[in-house]
């Protein structure tokens, strides 16, 4: 389940960082506290061992040893790696975030475009919507463990109402051994063009918008499939998680332990949003909002509006009945007072140049008569 803490730092106070600091779910803690233990039972084992078992030889011999992987430790670019794989995992965590496919857009498009209030023009706003649903649900069922917990089958989606038992036969039915995410989003387009021939769908233009929202959700679908499918490359995570495992000894302090751990325990739970972590998208809510708001849109609410009535707003100068007592936003010079003298430059004056400047360059006109009299 997401963790969110939006509420503690909403107000700017001297203990709100003592607040976020000290969570648990989700928090750095959680991440290293194994970690750290075994960080610390090492070192006091190492330190016992340094203090009651070795002789005075051997204890400057274990200070050398230990100042010089102390020195030599520093040249390891560890910063400049991890920074570079937090960088490159946030990015492609937005990226996913950014494609999970949300069905308020399609929903609304639908059912603004598809008119009709018959059976089945019913029947087929639902259909779309929900088609659309199922091609999000199969591709979050290979993807994300906890869709996969819940739906472990397709027959699932049938006892789930996703499907129905003749749909999944026609699934099963396609001859191919590779995903058939695209087959809902197929069937959705095909309902679309269906309504577009019965006229239910005013025109091409509108034609047009329903089949590219289709598509723009499909191709959400196909972006997460992609990044599922081509990870990090395996080297990176492998170098980076390498080069910390010289500090689970004892050549740093506990702080800079937690500090670098903590933050490749950031990138490594980012690296799989959809997984099972406190903080991993929760993909099972999607699917069931999804489908619960896009039957609400494209049925009960579909062509249905309040009556056009003039509202409070008509008058211009009405304001908000509860203001807010914030300064206007507004430009840093909109309250400059200019001096009231005319600009230097304006249209006329620039006119006004050209055509002095254009007497200037051509020849004066000389009269016939002053040349026949001059000769």
């Amino acid at each position: 389940m997401t963790v969110s803490y939006n509420l503690i730092v909403s107000n700017v106070g001297l203990l709100t960082w003592l607040k976020l600091f000290f969570r648990w779910r989700g928090s750095i803690w959680k991440s290293v506290w194994a970690e750290l233990a075994m960080w610390f039972a090492l070192y006091y084992a190492i330190l016992l061992m340094y203090h009651l078992g070795l002789s005075d030889g051997q204890q400057k011999h274990f200070d050398q040893f230990a100042t010089y992987i102390n020195t030599n430790i520093e040249r390891l670019p560890i910063i400049f790696m991890l920074g570079f794989f937090v960088t490159l995992v946030v990015n492609r965590w937005q990226k996913i975030y950014e494609n999970l496919g949300w069905i308020e857009d399609t929903a609304l498009l639908m059912s603004c475009l598809i008119h009709g209030d018959d059976e089945e023009t019913i029947l087929a706003r639902r259909a779309i919507v929900r088609y659309v649903c199922v091609g999000q649900l199969m591709v979050f069922r290979d993807i994300s463990l906890r869709v996969r917990r819940r739906f472990p089958s397709l027959e699932s989606l049938v006892e789930a109402g996703y499907l129905e038992k003749s749909e999944l036969r026609e699934i099963e039915q396609v001859p191919m051994k590779y995903n058939k995410y695209w087959l809902p989003f197929n069937w959705a387009l095909c309902i679309i063009y269906e309504q577009r021939l019965r006229e239910k769908i005013p025109g091409d233009p509108s034609l047009q918008s329903c089949v590219q929202e289709v598509k723009r959700f499909r191709d959400f679908m196909q972006t997460l499939s992609n990044y599922d499918w081509v990870p990090v490359p395996l080297a990176y995570p492998q170098v980076v998680f390498f080069a910390f495992l010289n500090i689970y000894f004892p050549l740093t302090t506990s702080l800079q332990f937690v500090f670098y751990i903590g933050w490749m325990k950031v990138a490594e739970s980012l690296l799989n949003p959809l997984g099972e972590d406190d903080d991993d998208f929760e993909t099972n809510y999607l699917l069931d909002k999804n489908i619960s708001t896009a039957m609400a849109i494209v049925d009960s609410t579909s062509q249905k509006h309040p009556p056009l009535i003039r509202d409070r707003f008509y008058h211009h100068k009405y304001l908000p009945g509860l203001k807010d007592d914030e300064e206007d936003i507004v430009g840093s010079v909109a309250h400059l007072k200019m001096p009231n003298d005319e600009p230097r430059l304006s249209i006329s004056s620039i006119r006004q140049s050209i055509r002095s400047l254009r007497k200037r360059i051509q020849p004066e006109a000389v009269d016939d008569s002053e040349i026949s009299h001059k000769i």
